[in-house]
């Protein structure tokens, strides 16, 4: 959901801060007296009644990411922590204060941007392959538009029809990874067929609609990570097909969440995909990139620049350079040149 509305927030904020408030005190009591191992074995109960609050009001993605935050503190329970982990924790838990705090201002729901602090606790977890994929919430209770030429099947029509669409799906498939231009049209055609008998079929009925714009993007000459992605994709789609023709009723949420991703990914620009992008409001759930913070982690580099930049400038020139820096965007223009200046003067 993305939009989240303050009367529910006002419902779980204070019972959200003052938990993830005694989390923290609880590390800060921890690293001050290690010999005290008490002091974190509450977190991972006043985690989950956090995870429980957010989920009520329909935060799926800070939800996913508290969850995370009580599974890595549950790996730790087998060794005493280092500081360092407890510092990802403690990052990681006040970074979802802030978040909570900002939707309770208004803020947009974009949980995208705890992307930084989640894959640092899966680093802790051992899984360094964590994608921001899985804190993509978008929507998923929105119905696609239903289609111009929509049809009903009599139930014993169905199986025979979804077991030709998928036929048809597979052999675009083929085709189109033998190189082959009719290919990505054969698969939009079956994937069109089954929008037009989305009312018949189990949700997400929105899939049907939200996959045609994925062969869009493989149409327009896409980069190398967004095609192996989508590839990946396209067999999902067709296993998807398969469970249906064989009368599966299982629900597939996290497909269509997959597929909408890629879209709100894709650099190609159609109809359909503009369509799809404006109907769930994709671009929405991207965030902005924040130069004030990339440039506050960048500090360690930075700061041997400055005093290298202080030394080679005249009298006044010091203050000038601090004035500059004290914006990202002016430092990112001013410290180069110094550093070939610099260079140019050894």
């Amino acid at each position: 959901m993305s939009d989240i509305p303050l009367t529910l927030l006002s419902w779980i904020k204070s019972e959200v801060d003052s938990a993830l408030t005694a989390v923290r005190d609880n590390i800060a009591r921890f690293s001050a007296a290690p010999e005290d191992t008490t002091a974190l074995r509450g977190c991972p109960d006043q985690l989950h009644q956090v995870s429980g609050a957010l989920r009520i009001v329909g935060l799926m993605g800070a939800t996913h990411f508290c969850e995370t935050i009580e599974g890595t503190f549950g790996r730790l329970n087998s060794g005493r922590p280092t500081k360092k982990a407890l510092g990802v924790i403690d990052r990681a838990v006040r970074e979802l204060r802030e978040f909570v705090n900002d939707l309770a201002r208004g803020q947009a729901n974009v949980p995208l941007r705890l992307f930084p602090a989640y894959r640092d606790l899966k680093k802790l977890q051992g899984k360094p392959e964590a994608s921001d994929r899985e804190l993509f919430f978008p929507d998923l209770e929105l119905q696609a538009p239903p289609h111009p030429d929509a049809k009903i099947f009599a139930k014993d029509e169905l199986a025979k029809f979804l077991q030709a669409q998928r036929a048809r799906f597979q052999r675009g498939l083929l085709a189109w990874l033998r190189n082959r231009p009719d290919g990505l049209k054969e698969m939009r055609q079956a994937l069109d067929a089954l929008h037009q008998a989305a009312s018949v079929l189990p949700e997400p009925r929105a899939l049907w609609w939200v996959a045609a714009g994925l062969i869009d993007g493989l149409a327009s000459g896409p980069d190398a990570e967004w095609l192996g992605n989508a590839k990946g994709l396209c067999n999902k789609i067709d296993f998807q097909m398969r469970d249906l023709a064989s009368g599966s009723k299982n629900q597939n949420e996290e497909l269509l969440r997959e597929v909408l991703y890629a879209i709100g990914k894709c650099k190609a620009v159609t109809p359909r995909i503009m369509s799809i992008r404006n109907h769930y409001r994709l671009d929405a759930l991207f965030p902005e990139p924040d130069l004030a913070r990339l440039m506050t982690f960048d500090m360690d580099w930075l700061q041997p620049a400055l005093n290298d930049a202080r030394s080679r400038l005249p009298l006044g020139g010091p203050a000038l350079l601090g004035a500059a820096c004290c914006h990202p965007v002016q430092a990112s223009k001013v410290l180069p040149r110094f550093h070939s200046r610099g260079k140019m003067g050894r």
